[in-house]
């Protein structure tokens, strides 16, 4: 290394020598790509050509910077040993990796020529990445295999000759060279000089590429793309000097004094000052400094002066190197780098970390936005039947959470209390000792109208709304009084010349967004046949009632062309494959006739349906009796339908178990799974409770309801139902819905002035204020488990003129309630909109139901009759409004135009 120190020296400070120093070879070492990534030195070998007798050896060593791609090419600017420029060399050069094993290696053999500079560039392959100690002998690696020494072809300019005479070994240059030397050792210009330039005389001086008295040695490194001087010196072309001379690029140490210290090329080669230049090299980890007019080298930032070697300083030793206690510190040479936070943790390892939510679900709705560990607030939406909600958080370990300054285990659950309607707060606060909170909010709103929905061709008395059914995320909606003469799915709404036809819609949701999907008409659209009076939906099968249709057909797919059964009714049965629907059934009666209004009422759940003709007239009792005797005037009647595959086929032919004239067994019906009730609000018996005395009919009209169940194939009436506190004229049975083992019977007319759940039956001061009652099964016994009123009861509210049930959620509508609230939870206290219409949503927990929401419409008119139709659906229930007025189209549109009467509406909760 001292060797190769005196002749840079001697190079900056302009050193003589018995031959001229400007005969050079800079070796040059580049790599591709892949050796670039992988080296981490690179160890250069410089030593006497083989065949010499005396020998001398140099090695220079590099470690590559930390940016690489900068780090090559490597330069390495070599002199003749003692100036004689007829010695030869052999270069060889090897890529080490990290841990200092060879991963590449290169060799050349060179010769210098008098007074001109050569560059010689050797390069690692990517082809030969592990081959280092594969390749013996003078053989080196190239091109992926193990050969003759190699020079880069490319790498040799015009003005890099062969030398005269003949050395033996002295240049392997690939062939790249084609220049030859003069007869007195002048280069020829290659015809490269301008036309009577002196420089076309041969012999004189060298000539430069462009042309130039200039010598050659400067030139070059102007014009071609190596020079006699390397990267820390200049070329001096002072007149009469025909060589130039190299002198030292004097600039200023980066960091240090100016006018004090001065480096030559970079602060990692060498420094002088200047008046002086010690020989030392500033190696790696070193830096320029000087004192007292010398210059020397000092340990960087980061290392400690350990006789005379830099030993890197742990900062990672000393209070986790400043880093936050919950992440690493990791040495690297002169400095440290701290680790990131923990999973879920705030901030940097530098900054300081803060424990976080690393997980957060819900029992119900979706968190708003998802959570991150940089965002605070969020937002939750709970359905109207949901009371409660369990939060699970997750936190790093070590940390602990608080929901409203309760104390939870990480992935254990916390239940909170029952919330209100609209919007309740949630606080979580998540720590650890030694570091800040973090806090979060929670916003959960229960309960919100999803949409409000009208149908694609809304007109004036159309009564869209008249009857609803949902099922999961789809609902179809009735309209009886529709007008189109369309038939079918998706036909033509505007021709309307066929009045009362009647029409239902199809509406699906994704997300919380509904669209409509179908539009649906009979197969036989005729005029007045109030097609959509009913509808019932289950999975992708619905069933529509037409009880004003007139064929005489009969059981399943008759003949449909035959309108001389007047308002006899049929049901319609819809299918739906992806997003398309048909119809597979046309129902009929097993004993249609005149007036019986098969269709009034239907269900369905699951391969099942019941269609209700409340005024069928036969005299029978009980299952599959004899339906020819129709000696009981509106006594009325049921029918059980099945599917196999396809294939639809009636099962059962119901009647009540004390058949009376007038009592309408029918009128409204309900199945879930193997049960199904039927009410008979005109049926007449004073008895009360379950499986009273059917035979003493003092109390006009009170109503009945009767349960039946299934067992194989076969029906039998299994309870006979009657209100608790029976009154003539109370309709019990009006309406009616079941749900695994519990229904509910309404009762529109009854007069009790109680509110809430199980208040006092016996003050009737509130005439046709309305009631429900619950019925549960246990085995095969059912009992009343709960008597509702509304939460404001009134005088001709008509509470229970619908019921939906679903699970342990009920709605009962009442068409006749009256306040000008509007939306969920709105003011009962004023009945400033008369015949408005409200809705009562009802939970139970464990066998206590209670009051859970009072709904209202968005844009609540009077007389618009909110809640003559409800269903309910998991956590979504869906309440018509027949008569209400808007002209808007499709959903969610313009609530205030009041300009289409009785077009009605239908509206989702959620």
């Amino acid at each position: 290394m001292k060797a190769r120190l005196a002749v840079l020296c001697c190079v900056l400070l302009g050193c003589s020598t018995t031959t001229t120093t400007t005969t050079q070879v800079m070796v040059v070492v580049d790599a591709d790509p892949g050796v670039r990534a992988t080296t981490h030195d690179v160890h250069v070998l410089v030593r006497a050509g083989q065949g010499e007798i005396s020998t001398w050896e140099d090695r220079y060593d590099t470690m590559l910077a930390a940016d690489k791609a900068k780090a090559w090419p490597l330069e390495l600017s070599l002199l003749p040993k003692n100036g004689d420029s007829t010695r030869v060399f052999e270069v060889v050069a090897t890529a080490l990796d990290q841990d200092g094993k060879a991963v590449a290696a290169v060799r050349a053999i060179s010769g210098f020529v008098p007074h001109q500079a050569l560059k010689l560039t050797l390069r690692f392959e990517d082809s030969c990445l592990g081959k280092a100690g594969l390749c013996t002998g003078t053989t080196t690696c190239h091109d992926g295999t193990c050969g003759d020494a190699h020079i880069d072809p490319g790498a040799l300019k015009p003005y890099s000759p062969k030398p005269t005479g003949t050395l033996d070994g002295s240049i392997a240059d690939g062939g790249a060279s084609d220049s030859s030397l003069t007869s007195d050792g002048a280069v020829a210009d290659q015809g490269l000089a301008s036309a009577g330039d002196p420089c076309e005389s041969t012999g004189a001086r060298a000539c430069s590429a462009h042309g130039s008295k200039l010598p050659l040695e400067c030139n070059a490194s102007q014009w071609q793309s190596s020079s006699p001087c390397d990267d820390t010196q200049r070329c001096d072309s002072a007149a009469g000097n025909e060589q130039g001379t190299c002198k030292p690029i004097v600039k200023e140490c980066a960091g240090q004094t100016p006018g004090k210290t001065f480096c030559a090329g970079d602060a990692i080669r060498s420094c002088v000052d200047l008046v002086s230049f010690q020989d030392e090299k500033c190696k790696v980890n070193l830096t320029c400094s000087a004192s007292g007019g010398v210059a020397h080298c000092v340990c960087k930032p980061g290392f400690l002066d350990d006789a005379g070697t830099c030993r890197d300083v742990n900062e990672c030793a000393t209070n986790n190197g400043g880093c936050d206690a919950l992440t690493v510190c990791i040495n690297t040479p002169g400095a440290r780098t701290c680790g990131a936070c923990p999973t879920g943790d705030l901030g940097d390892g530098v900054k300081g970390c803060t424990p976080a939510l690393t997980d957060l679900t819900l029992s119900a709705g979706t968190l708003n936005p998802a959570l991150s560990a940089d965002v605070t607030d969020y937002n939750a939406q709970i359905s109207l039947v949901t009371q409660t909600l369990t939060l699970t958080p997750t936190v790093p370990t070590g940390a602990t959470v608080k929901i409203n300054q309760q104390v939870v285990s990480s992935g254990k659950p916390w239940q909170s209390p029952v919330f209100n309607l609209g919007v309740n707060t949630v606080a979580i606060v998540v720590s650890q000792a030694g570091h800040p909170s973090h806090s979060y909010t929670l916003t959960v709103t229960r309960g919100e109208q999803e949409a409000y929905l009208k149908p694609s061709n809304t007109a004036i008395y159309e009564r869209f709304g008249t009857s609803v059914s949902i099922s999961g995320d789809t609902l179809v909606v009735g309209a009886f009084a529709e007008n189109s003469n369309a038939t079918g799915v998706n036909g033509n709404q505007a021709d309307n010349s066929a009045g009362g036809s009647g029409a239902a819609y199809v509406f699906v949701r994704n997300g919380s967004t509904w669209s409509q999907q179908a539009y649906l008409k009979a197969s036989n659209t005729d005029a007045g046949d109030y097609f959509g009076w009913s509808v019932s939906i289950s999975g992708d099968t619905l069933v529509v009632g037409a009880f004003r249709e007139s064929s005489n057909a009969t059981g399943v797919n008759g003949n449909q062309t035959d309108n001389s059964a007047t308002e006899s009714g049929a049901a319609y049965v819809f299918v739906r494959s992806g997003s398309t629907w048909s119809q597979q059934a046309y129902l009929k009666a097993s004993n249609t006739g005149t007036g019986d209004y098969f269709g009034w009422s239907v269900s369905i759940s699951g391969e099942a349906l019941v269609v209700g003709a409340f005024q069928e007239s036969s005299v029978s009792t009980g299952v599959n009796g004899n339906q020819a005797d129709n000696t009981a005037l509106n006594s009325g009647a049921d029918y059980v339908f099945v599917r196999s595959g396809s294939t639809w086929s009636q099962q059962a032919y119901l009647k009540a178990s004390n058949t009376g004239a007038g009592d309408q067994f029918g009128y409204t019906v309900s199945i879930s799974g193997d049960t199904l009730v039927v009410g008979a609000y005109g049926e007449d018996s004073n008895a009360t409770g379950v499986g009273g005395n059917q035979a003493d009919n003092s109390a006009s009209t009170s109503g009945a309801a009767y349960a039946f169940v299934r067992s194989g194939s076969t029906w039998t009436q299994q309870a006979y139902l009657k209100a608790s506190n029976t009154e003539a004229s109370d309709a019990f049975g009006y309406s009616v819905s079941i749900s695994g083992d519990t229904l509910v019977v309404g009762a529109y007319a009854e007069s009790s002035n109680a509110t809430g759940v199980n208040g006092n039956q016996t003050d009737n001061t509130a005439t046709g204020s309305g009631a429900a009652y619950v019925f549960a099964r246990s085995g095969s016994a059912w009992s009343q488990q709960a008597y509702l009123k509304a939460s404001n009861t009134g005088a001709s509210d008509q509470f229970g003129s619908r019921v939906s049930i679903s699970g342990d959620a009920l709605v009962v509508g009442a068409i006749g309630e009256s306040s000008n609230a509007t939306g969920v939870g709105g003011s009962q206290t004023n009945n400033n909109a008369g015949g408005s219409g409200a809705a009562y949503l009802f939970a139970r927990s464990g066998g206590t139901w209670s009051q859970q929401a009072y709904l209202k419409a968005s844009n609540a008119g009077a007389s618009d009759q909110f809640g003559w139709s409800v269903s309910i659906s998991g956590d979504t229930l869906v309440v018509g409004a027949d008569y209400e007025k808007s002209s808007a189209i499709g959903v969610n549109g313009n609530q205030a135009d009041d300009s289409l009467n009785e077009s009605g509406a239908a509206y989702v909760f959620r």
